[in-house]
């Protein structure tokens, strides 16, 4: 009989099969790995567009997730975890280090932590332009060391699912299925009930920036999307009439910094961009329009 290994890696994914292959073939080279855990591809394109590069991999499972989104794709891997002591998740464009794996579960097990997270190290292309640069737009979260009450976010963490189980926290939110941001409502969740989480910059992934995210249109979306998702948090315990003037304020801000760094896109136009973005974000959520990143359609 096949023995349960302590972690499962679930690494969820939709239509990226070349990166997919390259994040295989590293954890698929990983000796801790094999020792320790299993993996578990889950797919979320009904046209089964993984399952030819995850045939390549004999150790590597397989699942389909039919209903369109992150979150039930991320649910489907808490069920398939039940009966391991961890689960990590990593994203289908990133890579790990070589002390990725090791360094999660060693520090999750040392601590004591219910979730541990680490670093994502964003490698722009070449050509980036160089407003993108110096406006410091892919820099990786900068947390010390130890335990935190920053949310964590599913492309790089391990969660240890006793806990989970504990607290009856076995799904994630759908009404962000299709939105994104279920990971921060997740993670919201698990400090609601009384989690410890901690934060390991040893725990390091890659990500390659591709070259469509290297605009202003896509960087603009990805702050008004961060702000959804705050504002979509904030509302559990305010107002929408709150929630809306706080948008407010941060957009008239945001478009006083922007304005006279416009020019030279220094580091004045990208704080009042984040800013200006996340506040349109705010004020979208308190009227309860939402942008839908993950509504997949063949």
């Amino acid at each position: 009989m096949k023995s349960i290994k302590e972690i499962l890696v679930c690494i969820p994914t939709y239509k990226r099969p070349e990166t997919l292959e390259k994040l295989l073939g590293s954890l698929s080279s990983d000796k801790y790995l094999h020792e320790f855990a299993e993996i578990l591809v889950i797919d979320n394109d009904l046209n089964h567009s993984a399952r030819p590069t995850v045939d390549k991999f004999s150790e590597v499972g397989y699942l389909e997730e039919k209903v369109p989104g992150v979150s039930a794709v991320r649910t489907k891997a808490l069920r398939a975890a039940k009966l391991h002591k961890y689960l990590a998740f990593i994203d289908d464009d990133e890579l790990p280090s070589d002390a990725w794996l090791r360094t999660l579960h060693t520090v999750i097990k040392a601590t004591g932590a219910d979730a541990v997270g680490g670093p994502v190290d964003f490698i722009l292309p070449n050509n980036a332009p160089s407003w993108i640069r110096r406006g410091n737009f892919f820099d990786s979260r900068c947390i010390p060391d130890g335990f935190t009450a920053e949310l964590l976010a599913t492309n790089n963490c391990m969660v240890r699912l006793e806990f989970l189980i504990d607290k009856n926290i076995l799904e994630f939110d759908p009404e962000f299925g299709t939105t994104g941001g279920e990971d921060s409502a997740f993670f919201h969740k698990m400090l609601d009930a009384g989690a410890d989480f901690f934060w390991s910059n040893e725990a390091r992934v890659i990500e390659h920036v591709v070259e469509s995210r290297l605009t202003l249109g896509w960087i603009s979306r990805r702050y008004i999307q961060n702000g959804i998702t705050h504002a979509r948090l904030m509302l559990k315990s305010r107002s929408r009439k709150r929630v809306f003037v706080e948008g407010i304020a941060r957009l008239v801000s945001g478009f006083l910094l922007s304005v006279p760094g416009l020019a030279f896109r220094g580091t004045l136009f990208s704080i009042g961009l984040r800013r200006l973005m996340r506040g349109i974000g705010f004020c979208l959520a308190a009227a309860a329009v939402y942008t839908h990143e993950y509504n997949h359609k063949i």
